[in-house]
């Protein structure tokens, strides 16, 4: 292919089929001896910006982010994902992710809830600052960011 380099092997008479197909740089992946090479690279190692020809790399948008970067597929560009760092849940192929966090899943705030023998729920994973402590059954209420005012009505339950 153009973008390959063939790079002969042994040169003396009757030395064949020992030619290989080099990626040419950045492009690194696999060089094939009398094939074609596969090449691609690991978009999340690339950290550098500005490579002629390449979009910014996979690297680069999440460390910006501050997420983590895997490439599922070294040769395709612009395939990298970014993933969110716990305790934030998200992830999105070739950009970084929109990050959500589930409040509960914060230590604090599950110990205000448990420490009040109530649960824990984030209603809206999306917003911040809506988990509540929730009274366990039979008792009912609610509190919002903090332990809930539990009741329980005996007439209701009969």
């Amino acid at each position: 292919a153009e973008e390959q380099v063939c790079v002969e092997g042994e040169t003396h008479p009757g030395a064949t089929g020992d030619w290989k197909c080099v990626c040419p740089e950045p492009l690194q992946f696999v060089s094939q001896v009398a094939a074609l090479a596969t090449c691609g690279f690991d978009e999340c190692a690339m950290m550098a910006i500005g490579i002629p020809g390449l979009p910014p790399s996979g690297g680069s948008v999440c460390a910006a982010a501050e997420q983590a970067c895997h490439d599922p597929n070294p040769g395709t560009v612009g395939d990298f994902v970014c993933d969110c760092r716990a305790p934030q849940h998200g992830s999105h192929t070739g950009a970084a992710a929109t990050c959500t966090v589930n409040e509960c899943d914060v230590a604090q705030n599950q110990q205000v809830c448990a420490d009040a023998g109530q649960e824990c729920r984030d209603p809206d994973v999306a917003a911040d600052g809506d988990w509540q402590c929730v009274c366990v059954a039979p008792a009912r209420g609610n509190g919002h960011a903090r332990p809930a005012v539990c009741s329980t009505n005996e007439c209701e339950d009969a």
